[in-house]
């Protein structure tokens, strides 16, 4: 996606899982004027007389969230949006919203409305106007007719709609929202910057110094923010990772127990079963065998269990796990359980069969 993002000021973190993921409450806004100096690529100007020019910048992208329609969010931006520099995402069928009232869908907001593609194009939808998350009277409605869907980009783009900025601003003017705004409603909520390839961190400090320290807005690196994210969120990956593995031990254990004590119990059983011509390859063969059956049906149950209860599990913790729209099965994703599994039943038989090899027959058939 894109190499930077602009917000208003709240927090790097906040603003890569607002702008890209869509996640939060309702962001602050940011004035269109430096969305169209840097869109220009114009020297931007600021009050005190300080100057930037933005001229290592590729492209900028604008977006302003406006409404929703059920869990949606409805997002204003410019066709730039499907053709920004190394981030292109092309339409499913249909054409981009450029008249007002126009919507693109996402590919899974456009599965929520119906189980077609092509039937979405020509839909009529209403939008609910979401512009800040503080309680008051019913929302208002704006209509929305959808002539687009995007191909799926496994992303939260995914799961909006999307359309024109006229189309924002008038449903901004037509309900009277943003009164209170110094800017009117000639607001954007963040700004998707697309950097030339040469251009580094040191090159892009100077323009995030002054939008930093001279206005509203905040500029954050998404690989930095994204890394600063991972590296946050690998702690607890971590402790999670070591407890999985304090788990599957005692699993482990607990089968190596199981398998030592039955065969202590089946002793003369295997005596008998060497007396009568029975190779001890055979004999341990069945016993991996049998370890085998016993690992496939634990990992048949955890499938099961799996199936049945991740969705309650997803509802509880939101998004603490993934979005099972964006991955193609989340059963699939448990491999290194079963895995481990395996292992642990393999590394279980192994005692007793290494007891088979040396047991005493004779011995074993006196008791």
């Amino acid at each position: 996606g894109p190499d930077a993002v602009v917000g208003a000021k709240s927090g790097g973190i906040e603003i890569l899982l607002g702008s890209l993921n869509l996640e939060g409450p309702y962001p602050g806004f940011l004035p269109m004027r430096l969305y169209e100096s840097l869109r220009a690529k114009a020297a931007v100007t600021f009050e005190d007389g300080a100057v930037a020019s933005p001229d290592f910048l590729r492209d900028v992208v604008p977006l302003l969230y406006f409404a929703r329609i059920g869990p949606a969010r409805v997002i204003a931006t410019s066709e730039g949006f499907l053709t920004a520099p190394a981030d292109g995402k092309p339409l499913a069928s249909g054409r981009w919203a450029k008249g007002l009232g126009e919507a693109v869908a996402g590919s899974i907001a456009a599965g929520w409305l119906g189980p077609e593609v092509d039937p979405m194009i020509g839909r009529k939808l209403e939008a609910k106007i979401w512009l800040d998350d503080s309680p008051g009277p019913a929302a208002r409605a704006v209509a929305l007719t959808v002539v687009g869907v995007l191909a799926p980009t496994g992303s939260a783009w995914d799961k909006a709609f999307f359309t024109s900025l006229a189309t924002g601003r008038e449903a901004v003017l037509a309900h009277g929202a943003l009164r209170e705004s110094i800017w009117g409603a000639d607001v954007l909520n963040y700004f998707l910057v697309y950097l030339r390839p040469a251009v580094d961190d040191q090159n892009q400090r100077p323009l995030a110094d002054l939008i930093n320290r001279r206005t509203v807005g905040q500029v954050i690196s998404v690989q930095r923010e994204r890394g600063e994210l991972e590296r946050l969120t690998g702690r607890g990956r971590t402790l999670g990772l070591i407890v999985m593995a304090l788990i599957v031990s005692l699993a482990g254990l607990s089968l190596l127990m199981l398998m030592a004590v039955r065969f202590d119990a089946m002793a003369s059983q295997v005596a008998v079963l060497r007396a009568i011509g029975y190779l001890r390859r055979e004999i341990g063969l069945w016993l991996f065998f049998e370890g085998a059956m016993l690992g496939l049906a634990g990992c048949a149950v955890g499938a099961l269990a799996d199936c049945a209860l991740l969705p309650a599990f997803r509802r509880l913790l939101g998004v603490a796990l993934p979005d099972p729209s964006l991955v193609e099965s989340h059963v699939w994703q448990s491999w290194p359980i079963w895995a481990a599994a395996l292992g642990a039943v393999a590394s279980a038989v192994a005692l007793p069969v290494v007891r088979t090899y040396g047991q005493d027959v004779a011995a074993s058939l006196k008791g």
